[in-house]
């Protein structure tokens, strides 16, 4: 043994004697070759005067810690002789400075130890016991950082001790402050000491919590009112130096709900959040949402934030806001009117001053969305809300121009501005104005209307051969309303009406005298015409008669309307008059109209009975998946399903194959016994795959996790073990539903290359035929699928090599959703434990090129890869050989899934569901039969009626359309005089001229318009 020599010291002057088994000097040859572990080759030496041969120069190793072997052999006189060397270096002179700290972090506030050692060249612990204390060199700490970084207290503390090993080692006291981040601590010593310096890269973390702070997020409003709320506060657990603390633990913190007054003594602003001003810091932060602060008045005002923690106390957070005087609305008023009253057909401009807190309008954008003008009255209430549209706003004066829609309906009308406000800096709130009224009058007289109404029923049909005909009257105790173009009732002073008996509709061939009233034919005050009762006289009873040999004789009467003495009169009520003289025939009418009205009624229902069906077979059809497969096609359906019922019906259920679990009989039966309702079973026994191969091969490469026992709580689980371990029975795996790994879809939200799922597009039939028949006997009738999508989807489409699909080829799901859980609710934590987050494939081929194109082209890992064809490729890219390949057969495994006969009766359920469809399609086809036959009938009655009614007609020839047209009149005439078609208000447009309906026009009034033409 060599020792003392300095650590990479050359040792010269070695040699090797022979000696005997005594010890002795052994006589030998003079020449020997040598051969030594510190140099290549052999060497031929001769031995020196002392009769030893001398030795090459021996390098020391460098690493003081560990004593070297070298080794010597010699061959003198045919002999081989070999002998040891062992060296024990020693540390050399000390050269410079070293850290010994194990920590790689320290923590921001805290103090901490900094262990530093005298090392030589070779970086070797030097004693430096040959040194007095007073001698020793005192090496510096600097910390080094590109940030602001400080030393507590002013410095650092330090002192040579004696360590464990009675070594000298000095050790450095100190705290540091600054931002979180890499820093780098420098050790060095004065130039005379000749000591070089050592760099120690260090992580300056985060320190223990010492404050909060309260922070506005980036789109907060740059400033504050008296009245505003702001979106959020975020409130901050910070360090000494503020750095943010994410990793502290759970605590509550207050946002006062009263904000201090920096400039008067005694006033508060009131501050409130949403859901409270209590919250619980988790990560380290808390936010305040939707926080709403009133200031009494303008000033400076400090939002404060406590800690409720008994255990944790740190400085509270205050934040100082400058409130000023608010753009908020506080009053509205409506200044000036263009007119207290319009016409109808008409509308009102109208002009609201908004006064703001601070004295300053606000902004036009702000006006537009959030004033607005309500129209409210008995009249308005009759038909859609009455409005107004913004037309003009001086931002400098603060007054905005509305102008109202078109009011038809006369009457006293309420007008009231309402700001509703928007902008979210200043919360929500509505301002309303004062009411003011205006009215609006009726429009030029243009038409009559009767009185009542269903006075006009016995003008439907008259006998010519009726006794009573000239005595009894037409229309009995009736008065006549003068009205507008929109049906309002108006008077006209003066006004004067007369009855006139017509032959032809075009009221040109009058009966002179024809008819009379008892009532008066001048306007009364209130625009009442009333005439009482309306007949015939001698002359018109005569003409009513005449005409034997006619089936019927059809005229018109008709009231004319004069507005004063020198306004020319016009026709302003009209109606037809259809005297028969064949009883026999207007008995067929009457039965016509009585049949034509049930035929209408049997038609609706059927329809609604036929739209029922439709509804009915489309969302069938969609439950079953047909896709777009025409509903006239159902046999290939129907044949296609019969055959999957047989395919399943002769597979049958499979047992579940547990011989490898039979050792634990007992151990289960115990086990069972101690945990109760909370011992769930074996894995192999909570889910079933209907697929053998993949049984097969998913149970040889998952086997492990189908020889799991489970249960609900851990509290079970230990009870078992314990209960176990007592009774000496051999323990198996198990494990607790408590802290099963669930399936996380957070990640389906980054997977922006492809937005459908697996399980989706392999129902859609996107992924072929076999993956659809593997998902559907998963998931029919049991789970819904877990959402997961490939590795490749979360890359960007533009980075995919070209070749590969959204689909890649041969591939066939995910594993947990092509097995179906026995118990529900499972597959997103039993199933997904079992499998894990592996994927099918139908052979390896296809697998392998898809790692190779995710591996190599996207940078992205790919999942263990299950293989029908027995392999795996596991996630490293290793695919197995024929030592871990799975059997040919399931029956040769040990432990595997069974399957059931869930999918037998699934396949049952939509053969049915299938048969009932094409029922309802072929009632449905009835149906529209019965619709189209019954339409047919509903006409027929309708020309009948029309025959009928211009088979026997007087004087000029009315052909089938004219017809037709007097009886839509009539129809339009029982409505009321002023009613107008009804019309989408999406479709109504604003009209410039009030004498213009905002409705199309109706038959009625376009007839009018003719009569006065």
């Amino acid at each position: 043994v060599v020792e003392g020599v300095g650590a990479g010291a050359v040792v010269e002057g070695l040699e090797a004697g022979v000696r005997d088994a005594t010890g002795r000097q052994a006589p030998c040859g003079r020449v020997a070759k040598i051969t030594c572990s510190w140099v290549q080759g052999t060497r031929q030496a001769s031995a020196g005067a002392s009769g030893c041969f001398p030795l090459p120069p021996l390098q020391a190793p460098t690493n003081c810690a560990e004593v070297v072997s070298f080794w010597v052999r010699l061959v003198v006189d045919g002999i081989v002789l070999e002998s040891s060397l062992m060296v024990r270096p020693v540390p050399g002179p000390p050269r410079s400075w070293a850290v010994s700290s194990e920590s790689a972090k320290v923590y921001c506030g805290e103090p901490f130890v900094v262990h530093v050692e005298a090392v030589d060249e070779h970086q070797n612990r030097c004693d430096l016991a040959d040194l007095a204390a007073p001698d020793l060199p005192v090496p510096k700490v600097e910390p080094v950082s590109e940030r602001e970084l400080e030393v507590e207290n002013g410095g650092w503390e330090g002192a040579w001790e004696r360590d464990e090993d009675d070594a000298r080692t000095f050790v450095a006291r100190l705290a540091l402050r600054g931002e979180q981040g890499p820093i780098a601590l420098r050790i060095y010593s004065d130039e005379g000491v000749g000591m070089a310096e050592d760099l120690w890269q260090v992580t300056l973390a985060p320190g223990p919590p010492s404050r909060l702070t309260l922070n506005l997020p980036a789109d907060a409003p740059p400033e504050f009112y008296t009245t505003c709320h702001v979106a959020s506060v975020v409130c901050h657990v910070r360090d000494v130096w503020g750095n943010p603390i994410p990793s502290c633990k759970e605590f509550e913190v207050v946002l006062q709900p009263s904000a201090r007054s920096l400039a008067d003594e005694g006033v508060f602003a009131q501050v409130s959040c949403k859901g409270g001003n209590r919250h619980k810091v988790s990560g380290g932060t808390c936010s305040f949402e939707d926080v709403s602060i009133k200031c009494p008045k303008p000033g400076r005002y400090a939002l404060v934030c406590v800690s409720k923690s008994r255990k944790l106390s740190v400085e509270e957070a205050t934040l100082e806001i400058d409130a000023k005087c608010s753009n908020r609305v506080v009053s509205l008023e409506v200044v000036e009117m263009q007119e207290a009253e319009c016409q109808a057909g008409g509308g009102i401009d109208l002009e609201v001053a908004l006064s703001t807190e601070d004295g300053v309008a606000p902004p036009r954008e702000a006006v537009e969305d959030a004033l607005r003008i309500i129209v409210a009255g008995e009249e308005a209430a009759r038909e859609e809300p009455l409005g107004a549209r913004l037309v003009d706003y001086c931002a400098e004066k603060g007054r905005a121009t509305f102008a109202t829609d078109k009011v038809t309906r006369a009457g006293s009308y309420g007008v009231t501005a309402c700001f509703q406000e928007t902008r979210a800096v200043l919360g929500s709130y509505t301002v309303r104005s004062l009411s003011c009224q205006f009215s609006v009058v009726p429009f030029e007289p243009k038409a009559l209307s009767l009185v009542p109404r269903d006075a006009e029923a016995a003008l439907s049909m008259i006998r010519a051969s009726d006794e009573t005909l000239g005595r009894r009257p037409l229309i009995s105790g009736c008065s006549f309303q003068l009205q507008d173009i929109y049906g309002n009732a108006t008077t006209a002073e003066g006004a004067s009406i007369s009855f006139h008996l017509y032959e032809d509709e075009q009221h040109q061939n009058e009966v002179k005298g024809a008819l009379s009233c008892t009532g008066s034919l001048e306007i009364d005050a209130e625009g009442l015409f009333r005439v009482g009762d309306v007949g015939t006289t001698e002359a018109g009873a005569d003409f009513l008669r005449r005409g034997d040999s006619a089936a019927a004789l059809d005229c018109h009467v008709a009231v004319r309307c004069r507005l004063g003495r020198r306004q020319k009169p016009f026709v302003a009520w009209a109606r037809p008059l259809c005297c028969s003289n064949d009883e026999a025939q207007a008995q067929r009418r009457q039965e016509l109209a009585s049949r034509k009205a049930s035929l209408e009624g049997r038609l609706q229902e059927k329809r609604d009975k036929l739209r029922a069906l439709e509804d009915a077979t489309v969302s069938a059809k969609e439950d079953l998946g047909l896709g777009t497969r025409s509903l006239r096609n159902l046999d290939a359906a129907l044949g296609e399903q019969r055959a999957k019922v047989a395919e399943a019906e002769g597979r049958g259920s499979r047992p579940a194959i547990a011989r490898a679990l039979s050792k634990f009989k007992t151990a289960s039966q115990v086990c069972e016994r101690v945990a109760g309702a909370d011992y769930v079973g074996w894995m192999v026994a909570q889910a079933t795959c209907e697929h053998e191969n993949l049984a097969r091969v998913l149970s040889w490469y998952r086997r492990n996790k189908l020889q799991v026992m489970v249960f609900g709580t851990g509290e079970a689980m230990r009870e078992a073990r314990h209960e176990l371990k007592e009774k000496r029975q051999e323990i198996p795996d198990m494990i607790s539903a408590e802290v099963m790994r669930r399936h996380d879809s957070r990640r389906r939200q980054t997977a922006r290359a492809c937005k459908v799922t697996s399980a989706e597009a392999a129902l859609l039939g996107q992924m072929g035929c076999l993956s659809k028949r593997l998902h559907e006997d998963a998931l029919n009738g049991s789970d819904d699928p877990l959402p997961c999508h490939l590795p490749h989807h979360h890359v960007d489409r533009q980075q995919w090599p070209e070749g590969l699909e959204a689909w890649p080829k041969g591939f066939l799901g995910h594993t947990y959703n092509l097995v179906r859980p026995r118990r529900k609710n499972t597959r997103s934590t039993v199933v997904y434990t079992m499998t894990g987050t592996t994927l099918v494939f139908d052979e390896w081929t296809n697998a392998y090129a898809y790692f190779k194109c995710c591996r190599r082209d996207l940078k992205c890992d790919v999942p263990t890869c299950f293989n029908l064809d027995g392999t795996m490729v596991d996630a490293d890219g290793v695919l197995v050989g024929t030592r871990a390949k799975c059997p040919d057969k399931i029956t040769q495994l040990k432990v595997a899934l069974g399957g059931s006969d869930e999918a037998v009766q699934g396949e049952r359920r939509k053969l049915k569901r299938i048969e009932q469809l094409a029922v309802m399609v072929a009632e449905m086809d009835k149906c529209k039969g019965d619709v189209t036959a019954t339409k047919r009938k509903v006409q027929e009655c309708r020309q009948e009626l029309d025959r009928l009614s211009a088979g026997g007609r007087v004087g000029r020839p009315q052909s089938q359309a004219a017809a037709a047209a007097l009886m839509e009149l009539d129809a339009n005439q029982a409505a009321g005089p002023a009613e107008e078609e009804e019309v989408p208000s999406s479709q109504k447009r604003p009209s410039p001229e009030p004498q213009q309906s905002r409705a199309r026009p109706s038959r009625r009034r376009r007839m009018i318009v003719e009569m006065e033409e």
